[in-house]
Parts: C-alpha cells; structure tokens; sequence
C-alpha cells in the first residue's frame, strides 16, 4: 500500500514513453529491506481504452533484496 501512495502521490512526475506511460515519485521511500527507493507506476492506457489504470509498481533503487526462501 506504501508503494501505491508514494508513486500516485500529488507530487509525482508523468515519465511518457514510447512503450509505457508511468509516473515516478520524486520523494524517496524507505524499504522494509534498509533500501530508500523511488516508486513508479505503471499505467495501462490505450487508445481504444483511454482510462488510466494502474497495471504495476516498481520500486527503483533497491540494492537490499529479500532473502530466498
């Protein structure tokens, strides 16, 4: 839920691309795993469908995986 408010944050930038529309959050999160990254959002928007929903969250800037099980 973290993830999802901090990329969809009212302060977050739109990243346009060719292959994706997302938007990144410009303030930096930390982790449960000790890492302070930024979140993007993927959206899904087409054409055909224009509302925009939202398909993924990545989190960027994690060095600090979670352990293997």
């Amino acid at each position: 839920m973290g993830q999802i408010a901090s990329a969809l944050a009212a302060d977050a930038v739109v990243m346009p691309n060719a292959k994706m529309t997302a938007l990144e959050s410009v303030t930096r999160r930390e982790d449960r795993y000790g890492n302070v990254v930024r979140d993007r959002a993927v959206l899904e928007l087409t054409q055909r469908k224009p509302r925009a929903e939202l398909y993924s969250v990545i989190p960027k800037g994690d060095a600090n995986k979670p352990p293997a099980r």
